[in-house]
């Protein structure tokens, strides 16, 4: 029952006391306290006086209805971290008006959705109560009692951290509310709150012996082939398998097809083009009794072959050139990835070596350029290149990665389980991280995607044209000497020059004295300072007492003692260094190299300045007015250098004598009189070309690809519901563990190795014999794509979210098949074609169709309209225009203005090839993700942002339209 006494401080206090035994120790609650003048009160303060009460029954009133509304128990208020409650602060009305009419409609509209959801709270965090909002959830407090500034829940909404709400950051206003209202203690509406729904234990999925009973977890065993009772129709086991399937439904396989539709249909399978009217006439003029395997064989052989099945991969990896998102920047030699898959399915490369060679090529024992070009694997997927969260971004990509290899190769869905225990298949989120450490290491587009990547041939001819430019460089080189000592001795015999007291030989120029070395032979102490000094500076009598003087950086060839020539993290720097002069000399020379700005002082005046880099030491002759600032005896050089970024470098040393650079100003004077005008002319063709040759160089051999690169090791947790910001438990590379019947190796990491070889265990796990995916998940893909739907319908999946297969046994003996032919996919699809099965009619029947009309157990050939490439083909076939041109970059076909008007930039990244080259195969053209042909775009082409395992069929409208009226 609810009390009402007289406070001490002239106050009315309506509380209650503890609920029920359950609350021992716990102070009564103070329901409302209303303070009272202390006039219309008696002087006992303990004593209401009853004339008064009438003036305070609207108080008790509103106090006992307080009891009424707010009496709610302990353990629904407030609790601290020890689950014991926790006072609730006393707001003003203000303060709950503020929450009613601006907080909790913003809570409503942003949080509740996922944190307010008594069916599936998302993190454990419950914001439709404050003792909700205050004990935070599974990732720990969202407000901090003691540094509400800096409480998570305001750096998630401000994208500080993790991100809220995920959908997008909410306006600055609603921000502004939330901050407010966490600055000011969280003011809620008192009364009794929302319980807080039970945490729900979820439990960490175990794998279990029963989870490895599981068909697609089965090691791949021999199959007995079935016998039939229509044994005459059965020509390989294939009939075999289905014949049986059929008689225990009671159907019958459909008639053989004719022989002009089966030529059409091995065309189309085989090479994803049309049979000429020569080529159908061939075949059914053809009664030899092997006509048909023939006709298998030559299709098979056919360059056209690689380009029909290698667009099936393409479409499994989701192969694209560009990188998608707004900007949809291009992929630099993505072509050449798919160039690999054409060329690797033309030669029937072994499917284990395919494997290896995309997720390991540069890990394999013999790196070639084939296998690093195989690992562009890496590089297909989406990438944002100006990315909101990196963290995300890194994530998101390698996500890509381990979905499209285990879909691909293992016919698994492991990226279910990126932010939970998958919810059908034993697969623990420490499986999926597990499987993406094996990929952690892989560096992002940013990072070195393309490579030159030279053969031996390649570097074989490089060096010849090295060794022909030198030979070229030293014969150019030669003359230019003899026509410089031809001027000198003319000079000298003159008297316009002081005779050598060495031989010309000798660098072609007559001797000289080192009257201030530079730093490429020997170390030199200067003294040098990085603030701005007094405008005397460079004076001979200034004190520089105070600037440093030491043995800094090295010289040319890593000599030491240098402080000019090294690297200096400073915008400016100027030195100072005193030499002596024993006699001045005729003529003074600047050799000088220098990173941008620079000015070199004689003695207090300026005798050199100039602006820009300098790729190498230079000579420069000084002004004969320089020979007037020496003095016998001490003197003193100074100079400044300025630069606006990244390192920089000075170094300068004073020489008498003619330098080389210095002949170049006696042939423009003397030469045309001593030498002739034709040799002078000469003489500087022979100087510029030399000059360019040796700046050229030889252009590094090989081909450019884009692929993959390792760099560094980069541990691997486990996240959180997948926050990139939120570790959990590190793991190490593995497999998932209800497939570890395979073994897997991992080597030890070699620090001093350019990668782990991690991704090369991966490899070998996945071709090995005793994984009994991939060798399903591949056959079953080929029966796929010969029949139009596979023995397993969802070919991407084969767990418990997937489609059973309709023949298990026939699936097995098909993987088993492929294995013992050594992994090669030709002999596979020749024993599926030869088959009874594959030959039957698209013919219906009643009876049939009435106990299959999905034909799930193929009674009949299903019939399938064309892809979208092979549309275009056969249009562009039939009429002549088709160019059979291999490999080589993408083309780009003309798309209409009205299509390219669309790109946030129209036009951007589509350059059309001229009409011979945009008249090549489709698969041939650039796939740009925001900017698909507008004809393969229609007819259902492949999605390229995840792996398209099979292409849907739609029927629009617009398809007969586009078909009818475009160019």
């Amino acid at each position: 029952m609810a009390e009402i006494v007289v406070g001490d401080d002239n106050s009315i206090v309506v509380s209650r006391p503890p609920r029920s035994q359950a609350e021992p120790g716990t102070e009564s609650v103070v329901i409302i306290r209303v303070r009272i003048p202390a006039r219309p009160f008696p002087p006992s303060p303990s004593i209401m006086h009853r004339s008064h009460i009438p003036l305070l029954l609207p108080f008790l009133a509103l106090g006992l209805f307080a009891v009424g509304l707010y009496a709610a128990p302990a353990d629904e208020k407030d609790t601290k971290a020890d689950g014991k409650p926790a006072a609730v602060p006393e707001f003003k009305p203000a303060q709950i008006e503020f929450f009613e009419k601006q907080v909790k409609p913003v809570l409503e509209k942003r949080c509740f959705e996922c944190h307010g959801n008594t069916e599936k709270l998302e993190g454990d965090l419950f914001l439709k109560s404050r003792s909700g909002v205050v004990t935070g959830g599974e990732s720990g407090e969202v407000v901090t009692p003691d540094d509400m500034d800096n409480s998570p829940l305001l750096a998630a909404i401000n994208y500080k951290e993790a991100k809220m709400p995920p959908k997008g950051k909410i306006p600055a206003a609603e921000i502004e509310i939330l901050t407010r209202w966490v600055k000011e203690g969280l003011p809620w509406t008192p009364g009794p709150e929302l319980p807080r729904p039970e945490k729900k234990v979820v439990k960490k999925t175990q794998v279990t012996d029963e989870d490895r009973q599981y068909w697609a977890y089965q090691p791949v065993k021999p199959v007995a082939v079935p016998t039939v009772k229509n044994a005459a129709w059965v020509h390989n086991p294939i009939d075999a398998f289905l014949l049986a399937k059929l008689e225990e439904k009671g159907l019958s396989p459909a008639p053989p097809a004719n022989r002009i539709a089966l030529a059409r249909r091995a065309y189309y399978d085989l090479t994803g083009l049309p049979p000429t009217p020569e080529q159908i006439d061939a075949f059914v003029k053809d009664t030899s009794a092997d006509a048909y395997e023939k006709l298998i064989d030559r299709l098979l052989a056919s360059p056209q072959y690689g380009e029909k099945w290698g667009r099936h991969w393409l479409d499994l990896v989701r192969y694209a050139e560009t990188h998608g998102y707004e900007r949809d920047s291009a992929k630099p030699f993505a072509w050449r990835y798919r160039d690999y898959v054409i060329d690797a399915f033309n030669r029937d490369k072994p499917y284990d070596d395919f494997i290896r060679e995309q997720l390991a090529g540069d890990e394999l024992e013999q790196v070639t350029n084939e296998t690093l070009t195989a690992t562009g694997y890496y590089r297909l997927g989406v990438w944002d290149d100006e990315p909101a969260d990196r963290m995300q971004l890194k994530y998101d990509v390698l996500d890509g990665i381990v979905s499209t290899t285990s879909q691909v190769f293992l016919g698994a869905s492991v990226g279910c389980a990126r932010c939970h225990d998958h919810k059908k298949d034993p697969i623990p989120t420490r499986d999926y991280y597990r499987l993406l450490a094996f990929f952690s290491d892989i560096t992002d587009m940013q990072r070195s995607s393309v490579k030159k990547i030279a053969t031996p041939a390649d570097r074989h001819l490089a060096e010849q044209q090295l060794e022909e430019k030198r030979k070229k460089e030293a014969a150019w080189a030669d003359e230019l000497r003899q026509t410089e000592q031809k001027l000198l001795a003319a000079l000298v015999e003159k008297k316009q020059l002081p005779a050598p007291d060495a031989p010309l030989e000798k660098k072609g120029n007559v001797s000289e004295q080192v009257i201030l070395a530079d730093s490429r032979k020997q170390g030199q102490t200067w003294a040098y300072t990085v603030t701005m000094p007094s405008g005397d500076w460079m004076q001979p009598d200034f004190s520089a007492t105070d600037w440093t003087t030491n043995l800094g950086g090295f010289g040319n060839k890593g000599t030491p003692g240098a402080i000019v020539r090294t690297e200096w993290r400073t915008a400016d720097i100027w030195l100072r260094k005193k030499f002596s002069v024993a006699a001045i000399p005729e003529s003074l020379a600047l050799d000088v190299h220098h990173d941008e700005n620079v000015e070199v002082y004689l003695n207090g005046e300026r005798v050199y300045e100039a602006k820009g880099f300098l790729k190498d030491y230079e000579r420069v002759a000084l002004d004969p007015k320089s020979l007037k600032l020496l003095k016998v005896g001490e003197n003193v050089v100074a100079v400044h250098c300025h630069q606006t970024g990244g390192g920089q470098y000075i170094d300068v040393g004073l020489t008498d004598g003619v330098a080389k650079s210095d002949i170049a100003t006696l042939i423009k004077r003397h030469g045309p009189d001593i030498l002739g005008k034709e040799a002078i002319a000469r003489y500087f063709a022979l100087a510029k070309q030399l000059k360019t040759s040796q700046e050229t160089e030889v252009a590094e051999s090989g081909v450019e690809i884009m692929c993959v690169e390792e760099k560094g090791h980069h541990p691997t947790f486990i996240l959180v519901r997948g926050n990139p910001n939120s570790n959990g438990d590190p793991v190490e590379p593995g497999v998932p563990e209800v497939l570890s019947l395979a073994p897997l190796q991992i080597p030890t990491p070699d620090p001093k190795a350019a990668t782990s070889g991690k991704r090369l265990a991966l490899a070998n796990w996945l071709a090995n014999k005793d994984n009994p995916m991939t060798a399903r998940a591949l056959a079953n893909r080929v029966w796929q794509f010969h029949f139009g739907r596979g023995i397993v319908p969802t070919p991407n999946d084969f767990g418990k979210l997937g489609e059973p297969p309709t023949h298990p046994e026939l699936l097995d003996w098909l993987a088993g098949e492929f294995e013992r032919n050594g992994w090669h996919l030709k002999p596979l699809h020749k024993l599926i074609m030869l088959s009874n099965a594959y030959q039957m009619s698209s013919q219906g029947n009643e009876k049939a169709l009435a106990i299959d009309g999905g034909n799930q157990w193929y009674w009949r050939f299903n019939m399938r309209r064309l892809t979208a490439e092979e549309a275009r083909d056969s249009i562009l076939s039939v009429s002549g225009k088709l160019n059979l041109k291999a490999g080589g970059p993408s083309i780009f076909p003309p798309i209409p203005k009205a299509v390219l008007a669309g790109q946030s930039v129209p036009g951007a990244g589509w350059s059309v090839s001229p009409p011979e080259e945009a008249n090549r195969r489709s698969v041939y053209i650039h796939v740009k993700r925001s900017l698909i042909v507008p004809i393969l775009s229609q007819l259902d082409a492949a999605d390229t942002d995840s792996s398209c395992p099979v292409r849907y069929t739609s029927t629009v409208a617009t398809q007969a339209l586009n078909l009818l009226n475009s160019e």
